[in-house]
């Protein structure tokens, strides 16, 4: 069943549907990238866990690859700082929980 997000852009109405069909990618992090104009070229890659003190190669798989254009990134970009920047307080205490939970394994 699909899902639509109603949302105003520039004064203009935009929907946005979700079907049955879209697919929800998690990456560890970027990979090699081209980062010009008109578009950007990124690498997305999951990462495994060394398996102890001899296993010295960091092992990553791409698991997508995402081309948009630079001008929509940037747009990304500053509203994650944004976001982040309205939220500064509640982001530090979760990094600090996190770090805690991290190295009390």
């Amino acid at each position: 069943m699909s899902r639509i997000i109603n949302d105003v852009e520039n004064g203009m109405p935009v929907n946005y549907v979700f079907d049955d069909k879209s697919v929800e990618i998690f990456c560890d992090g970027f990979g090699p990238s081209m980062i010009g104009f008109p578009m950007v070229k990124l690498i997305l890659y999951t990462q495994d866990i060394p398996n102890g003190p001899e296993d010295t190669t960091i092992k990553r798989k791409v698991v997508g690859r995402l081309t948009v254009p630079t001008s929509a990134l940037l747009q990304m970009a500053n509203s994650v700082k944004q976001a982040i920047d309205g939220n500064t307080e509640d982001m530090t205490k979760a990094i600090e929980l996190t770090k805690e939970l991290i190295l009390s394994k």
